[in-house]
Formats: structure tokens, sequence, C-alpha cells
């Protein structure tokens, strides 16, 4: 490669329209890239061909001696080249400097100051000496202007996408006034030429806007009055954003597109505000317009999908905050990302690279993330489709999820995605129920393999017109869906079960094939501390009772309907467990003990100093342990056992005292402490008043 630095001046009107020097530049095994920004030329070899630097570098000075590429500073200036000694040399890298040397005993350099755009200048441009004037005359064969300048867009008036002169200009060369003047115009002093725009405010007002849309606020016009003369004391705000829609792509205004966003998409457009009330205003608002505006805008979101280990998650990203930080996953342990093409996405690209990445993403093809944790190489992918009018989200936007596997990865090591729910159609609904290949159900065995190829599932479901919700404590416990009635033969007390499709219990779907005894016991739920009664519905009337049969399977012993066809709720009723407590005195003499019935989840007060009597000693507490050492309970407090608790109690079923039929309990031990009247029998104590002691009589 060998760069080329043009090297002109920024206040020179002598410019090069670098254009059409491109379209002029050709030369043999080479290609050229410019910079016009930086007015730089990159001359870059194709092929093996030598190439030399001289080559290039006549290419360059005849593509700038071409037809209006620069042919007011080839014909005052010559240029020449530096950088390099030896140019007949093989481009290798080099890189040459354009110098350009005024043809000073046949040019002028002209200071050019223009004021009264509110970026005042002073620029130099290049005007031939007239012949015989001993340097003192040039001849204007150009003004000094920019055609455009001075120009804009007029929001209330037909044409409007048109540039409108709305500044008068005055061009003046000393005393002379060239302004008017037919060109090309002699005799003209060798002096500064003054350029000065003034606002034509007879005829115009400003509109200054302001939004985070615009480096720095742009300004529009509104005609005071029409070409005829009609007064146009007002516009809209409407006449206004139809305008920024529509001017020219490539105009120094960044316009807004159909869908309210700025040129870059960087930006979405929302309303006005007028800045002397304060007040807001739709963007296609037909209320009078003020002068002084605020387009207000903020960054727009974009989608992006995340894909990491069979999890898929839709996240909007603000546009200037994209990075890989934004995946809400864990990746630990991955090694690259690819998109859903499967080629390398770098998060280690610049910051400006990676949201032009993301304004590429819509809503209707979202940029899609994959988390590679193997080699890129040594990776394929299994597809999980989710099939027609399915979905793996709530919001309907992944119906693919692609997870990637070492290759030999055997099927039970495949992260499997949450299976896809499927849209109602025709009254029917549906469960998914298994994945499948072209060849039918695909198992996730340690004897399948995924090939070098990859492997595509698509999701199968089972139709069902309703369902039948078990809730155990207000939870739901276990669902039935059906495709057709449930009905209840009472003389045979059986249930017709043909038309159940699936079942969902603990997370996991099981296919009518799949419903077997172990989950059918699941419609006698265990709840510690209870038992169930039977099925409700809503309204507390019985729907269901169950019992097990001689081989310990559940059976239907009552039902409460003869044919359920719609969504129904049915609701477990429990009935408490019994226990008791065991109050021992803990004393060699009280060798009975006493029994208190108590009812899981009902209180109860403990038994109070009543309960046991022992000279010389008063009851103080209960307690789970005969050294004092347990769970400790006051007197008389109240109590109360819950399942949990329940599930923990000893059998004492052959306790005496117990009543029959009840199995489960806990023993409290009395607990002594000396009394003020004297000692007792087993009394150790020293004789002194002290009777904060506690003793355990044992």
């Amino acid at each position: 490669t060998l760069t080329i630095n043009l090297n002109i001046p920024e206040n020179s009107l002598d410019t090069i329209d670098y254009t059409k020097l491109k379209t002029n530049l050709t030369t043999d095994h080479v290609v050229y890239s410019i910079d016009a920004k930086a007015g730089v030329i990159r001359a870059i070899c194709i092929d093996e061909t030598a190439v030399t630097i001289q080559t290039v570098l006549t290419a360059i000075e005849n593509a700038l001696k071409a037809n209006d590429v620069a042919n007011d500073r080839m014909k005052a200036y010559t240029v020449s080249w530096s950088g390099v000694n030896d140019k007949s040399a093989e481009i290798k890298g080099q890189t040459v400097d354009a110098n350009w040397k005024l043809n000073s005993e046949d040019y002028a350099e002209i200071n050019i100051n223009t004021t009264g755009l509110g970026n005042d200048s002073v620029m130099v441009k290049t005007y031939a000496y007239l012949a015989g004037s001993n340097k003192t005359e040039i001849t204007i064969d150009k003004l000094p202007i920019d055609p455009e300048a001075g120009k804009g867009y007029v929001v209330n008036i037909a044409n409007n996408t048109t540039l409108k002169s709305v500044y008068i200009t005055k061009i003046t060369a000393g005393s002379i006034d060239l302004t008017s003047a037919t060109l090309p115009k002699t005799n003209v002093p060798v002096v500064d030429i003054s350029v000065e725009y003034s606002f034509n405010s007879d005829e115009y007002r400003a509109i200054s806007i302001e939004s985070e849309i615009f480096e720095e606020p742009i300004t529009l016009y509104a005609a005071k009055t029409s070409d005829a003369g009609t007064d146009l004391a007002t516009f809209t705000y409407d006449q206004i954003y139809t305008l920024l829609k529509s001017v020219p792509v490539d105009s120094e205004y960044i316009n807004v597109d159909d869908n309210n966003l700025a040129t870059d998409k960087s930006y979405e457009v929302f309303n006005w505000t007028d800045k002397k009330d304060n007040e807001n205003y739709a963007l296609n608002s037909n209320s009078p317009a003020g002068y002084d505006l605020i387009l207000n805008a903020e960054y727009k979101t974009f989608p992006v999908i995340f894909m990491v280990n069979g999890q898929a998650q839709l996240v909007y990203v603000q546009y200037g905050e994209f990075s890989e930080a934004s995946c809400p996953f864990d990746t630990t342990g991955m090694t690259v990302w690819v998109k859903s093409d499967k080629s390398i996405f770098d998060f280690g690209m610049s910051s400006e690279a990676l949201q032009e990445e993301l304004i590429k993403s819509t809503e209707n093809a979202p940029l899609t993330l994959i988390a590679l944790f193997s080699d890129s190489t040594e990776t394929v992918y299994v597809t999980f489709n989710a099939g027609t009018d399915a979905y793996f989200d709530a919001d309907k936007k992944i119906d693919t999820i692609i997870v990637p596997v070492a290759i030999g990865t055997t099927a039970d090591k495949i992260p499997v995605p949450v299976s896809p729910s499927k849209d109602p159609a025709a009254g029917k609904s549906y469960l998914f129920a298994y994945w499948a290949t072209d060849d039918g159900e695909y198992e996730f065995k340690s004897t399948n393999k995924v090939s070098d190829v990859g492997l595509d599932l698509t999701a199968n479901f089972v139709e069902y017109t309703f369902t039948i919700n078990f809730f155990v404590d207000d939870n739901k416990y276990i669902v039935l869906y059906c495709n057709g009635d449930l009905t209840y033969d009472s003389s045979a007390k059986e249930v017709d079960v043909s038309k159940v499709t699936g079942a969902l219990y603990d997370g996991k779907t099981y296919l009518a094939a799949d419903i077997d005894a172990d989950l059918t016991s699941k419609l006698i739920p265990t709840k510690a501390g209870y038992q169930l009664v039977q099925w409700n519905d809503k309204d507390g009337k019985m729907m269901l009772t169950l019992g097990l049969d001689k081989n310990g399977y559940v059976e239907v012993t009552n039902a409460g309907f003869s044919k359920i066809s719609a969504n129904t709720d049915l609701y477990a009723e429990f009935e408490a467990a019994d226990y008791v407590i065991i109050y021992s005195g803990n004393t060699a003499a009280a060798t009975n003990n006493m029994v208190q019935v108590g009812t899981v989840g009902e209180p109860l007060n403990f038994f109070s100093d009543a309960t046991f009597s022992n000279d010389g000693y008063k009851l103080k507490e209960w307690n789970t342990r005969p050294d004092g050492k347990g769970t400790s309970y006051a007197l008389g407090s109240s109590f109360t056992l819950n399942g949990e608790q329940f599930k923990g109690l000893s059998d004492v079923s052959k306790v005496d005292n117990v009543p029959a039929g009840i199995t489960n309990g806990f023993t409290l031990y009395a607990i002594w402490e000396k009394s003020s009247s004297g000692s007792g029998s087993g009394d150790n104590t020293d004789g002194g008043d002290n009777n904060t002691d506690t003793y355990l009589l044992a």
C-alpha cells in the first residue's frame, strides 16, 4: 500500500471533488481508497505485479487535471511529492506528501472574509492576475461563495423541500460591488474580498430547533407572506415534522423516517416542546408552532436474543449500551459468540462498530447471539424448532432455540430448552408432547449421539379442549388435559379417562400413555399431619373421593359429577390428624403419665401446675427432655402443632393411656423448683433460703 497525503489547506477554496477524482483515478494492478475527509489516498496493489510509486503519482496528477476535479487548484499551483527519495521504487508501505507551490507570477491568493452566517471565516481563493497590470489587478471568473450558503428550508410554502435564499448576499472587493457583476470581471484590485450575509427578516422568520438527534440546533424558516402576498402568520408542528421527514438524506439536516427514527437509527423522536410556554405537542399536531422548539428524542432500543445452554431470552438494548454485559445469563466457561448464521461475533470490536451491529436488529429479524462452550471448529448445533404458531416465550418472539454442543455429545448431555407453548386454534388448545426428528420421537439418552452435521428437532403437541386443575392449599398440584368429556359411571364407580390426553405434575408433562400407577397415586396427595378426605369444587361441593384398592392402587369411591366438559378447578379437602402429649411427673413418686389429645393445626393449652404434686417443690415448666436441656414450655401456655412438626413425632401407640387410633405424640417432662415452705423427699439443697434452684427428681 502507498499512502498519499494531499495536504489541501483547510482554509482553501480551491478544493478537490473527491467523487470525480476517484472516477478518473485508474491504474492497472491497483485499487484506490479515498478518505475525502482526511484528504488521503491509499493505493493498494492487488496482485504480485510490481507497481512503482511514480506510476501511481502520475495517475493521481492526471486525475486531478481531469475536467471539474480540481481545475482551479491545478492551474494556480504546481504539485510536487516528498517523503520518498526513489519514486521508481516498488510500492511497499511508503507514505508520500503532496506539496503545493503557488504559481505566483500568474496567480494571487486572495483572502475571502465571510460574515453573517454565525461562523465568520477567512478563506483563501486564487485568481489570475490581469495581464499588464503588474500584479495589481485580478480577474474574477468565479464568485468566492458556496452557492448553497444563505439558503434554508421554508416550512410553510409549497415545494418546501427546495432550498430558498433566506439571506441577502453582498460581495465587495474594496469599492467594487461584485454581487451582481457580469463574470468574468476584470480590473479588480488585489485586495481582500468581503462576503456579507444578512438575514432577510422582511420576508422570513427563523425557527430554532434543538434535539438529541442534532449535533447543534438547526434552523428552519417560516415565510411571512405567500408569493401572492397573502399573510402566513402561522405554521404547524405537522408542517415542520413533515419537512424533516422529506429533506434529502445527504443534506446538512438529520432527517426523520416514517417510523420516527433519526437517519442513523440511533434515536427515536416522540414529541415537541415549545420552549416559550414549556408545553408539549404531538409530532403531527396541527397546533400553531412557536419559533424556539425542542424535538424530543431518546435513544432507541433494539431487540437482541441471547441463547446460552438451551436458555433463550429477548432483551431490549439501548443504543450506546450494547456490550457482553447485556446478556442475562451466566456464560462462565464459554469460548465465543456466534450469530444465527454461525458466523463469529466479537464483542471486542469498537463500541462504535458494536452499535452499528445493534441498529441492524429489527423486530422481524432480531440479532441472535449464541454462546459456544467448545471450540467453534469442533462444535455442531442442535436446533429446537417450536413449530407453527408455537413459541418459547410469552411475548411470542422466540420460536427457535439453537444449542451448540461439542461433536460427539450424547443426547442425554444436550441442554434441552423449556417446552414451547402453542397458540389455541378452532377451539383446540395444545400440550407439548415431545421433540421429534423426521423419523419420529427423539430420545435424549446416552446411546444417541449428535451427528457431525448437527440435529434438527421439532416440537410435537397433543390437542385438548379443557383442563381439570387440582389444587392443594391454593397451589396448582396436578393438571389433567382432556380432549373430550370426563364421565363418571355411578353404578360401576368408574371414571372414563379415555379422553385424557396428558397430565402435568411437578413441572413434567406426561402423555396419556405415560400416566401410570405412580402418577395416579399423586391424586391422593400427602400432606404432613393431614389426610385427604375428598376433592371439592370451588363451592365446596364434593366432586371426587378416592381410596386404595386391595393392591394399593388408587380407585374412585365416589364422585359428585356425571360429566365434566369444561375447565374445572378442584380443591383438596383434608382432615387434620390427632396426636397426644404425654406429661411425665419426672419424679420417682409420680409414675403415672397424663395424656392430652391435640389436633394438627388447632391450638391447645399445656397443662397447668395442678397436673402433678411434689412435696416441697412447685412445678416450674415443661421440657422436652427430663434434664431440662430441651425445649421449654410455660405452664398453661398456648401451643399449635403444624404438619411439619407432626412428621417428627414419635410412635406412642404402645404407651399407656394413649387413646386407640392415635399413633403419634411427644412427651413433656415436669421441671421442678424448690418451694419456700421447706424441703421434701429428695431435697439435696444445703438448707439455705435460696429457693430459685431447679431440681430434677428422677
